[in-house]
């Protein structure tokens, strides 16, 4: 079925494609958009407090008008800042659709009766 396909993808979309095909479960998206919202904000509180700590105490490296980075110096705490919000908005991506889909499913189930009643 996705064989033909699955040979002009890459490998990487390939099993990104079948990962979508089977992860279309409601429940799925539902509890793991929650947990990707979670964590995404509750990343992006700290580093983002570090951000606006060092602009307002004007601690920013001259060049570049961005915070320091942190830990070791490897992690520059802006990026870090946007990477956890990007999680945070995919996972209440993933929370709104989960949460369609199971609306959507049970407004057809309550369709179906009332034409069975009918």
């Amino acid at each position: 079925m996705f064989w033909p396909i699955m040979k002009k993808m890459k490998k990487e979309a390939a099993l990104g494609a079948i990962m979508v095909a089977y992860t279309m479960k409601k429940r799925l998206l539902i509890i793991s958009g929650a947990i990707m919202l979670a964590i995404g904000f509750m990343g992006a509180i700290p580093f983002g407090s570090i951000v606006i700590n060092d602009a307002e105490q004007q601690e920013l490296d001259p060049t570049t008008q961005r915070p320091e980075p942190i830990f070791f110096g490897i992690i520059s705490p802006l990026y870090a800042e946007m990477v956890f919000m990007a999680i945070g908005v995919i996972g209440f991506s993933l929370l709104v659709l989960g949460g369609a889909m199971h609306q959507e499913e049970e407004s057809k189930q309550l369709r179906q009766k009332q034409q069975q009643q009918r």
